[in-house]
């Protein structure tokens, strides 16, 4: 894929081949996207640039804004993590195991430490990584499952990953990739992507049909995706992958 420089943005460049129209996308993550056809010139897609200059610049501070209202995590005793929407301390306890190991007790979010032995930084990052990670798929396999004998909508099969722009997606041979970050979330709102993403195994667009099935199973799920929106940037703060 090509990139290019404009104004001192980086623009990344996808040609498809049946493409007339040339398109303009920043995604959440601050990454900015042109697709055009195949032909198009150089010169045409910095034309293009220059006609919606006042736009990009516009969007893409906002999303640099909106991301240092959130810098990136210390993995430090204090710092507050979402889990299931609620915000958790992070507190360290002594234990006498070599590995570094991670719980929820009460309110907090336990770091179960060896304090004679030297961590690192990113050791306790990798710590906490793997422990989300862990706690996202478990939650999913459950809800997925739930969902699916509710909705009588059965996936092929399901993956999970740490998408940075997508909380989840459907194949056109029903399977689901599902994103574990979506941990992070208040149950309601993890439940409304699992009913989302089975609801395409029945409507693969986005039509009146597909939106009556969603609001049959999840009726609030605008204020849903309005959360997972507003909280995203708090998400990738944390430098989870």
């Amino acid at each position: 894929m090509q990139e290019i420089e404009f104004e001192g943005i980086k623009v990344q460049v996808q040609r498809r081949l049946f493409q007339r129209s040339l398109n303009l996308l920043i995604k959440p993550s601050g990454l900015v996207k042109i697709t055009s056809g195949k032909t198009t010139s150089l010169k045409s897609l910095v034309q293009f640039l220059e006609s919606q200059k006042d736009w990009l610049h516009k969007n893409v501070n906002k999303i640099i804004q909106e991301q240092n209202k959130y810098p990136a995590k210390e993995y430090i005793e204090g710092e507050e993590y979402l889990f299931l929407g609620r915000k958790l301390p992070l507190v360290f306890k002594h234990h006498d195991k070599k590995r570094l190991k991670v719980q929820i007790s009460g309110d907090c979010l336990i770091l179960l430490i060896n304090k004679n032995l030297n961590f690192s930084k990113e050791d306790k990052r990798v710590a906490l990584n793997k422990f989300y990670k862990s706690s996202g798929i478990e939650v999913l396999e459950k809800v997925i499952k739930e969902k699916s004998a509710l909705m009588n909508l059965f996936p092929t099969k399901v993956s999970y990953r740490a998408q940075k722009t997508r909380w989840g997606s459907c194949s056109s041979a029903g399977s689901l990739s599902m994103n574990w970050k979506l941990i992070f979330s208040p149950p309601e709102s993890l439940e409304y992507v699992v009913i989302h993403e089975l609801a395409h195994l029945k409507h693969q667009d986005h039509s009146k049909n597909f939106w009556s099935l969603v609001s049959e199973y999840s009726p609030d799920y605008k204020f849903h995706s309005k959360w997972l929106k507003e909280n995203m940037y708090e998400i990738e703060s944390y430098k989870f992958k």
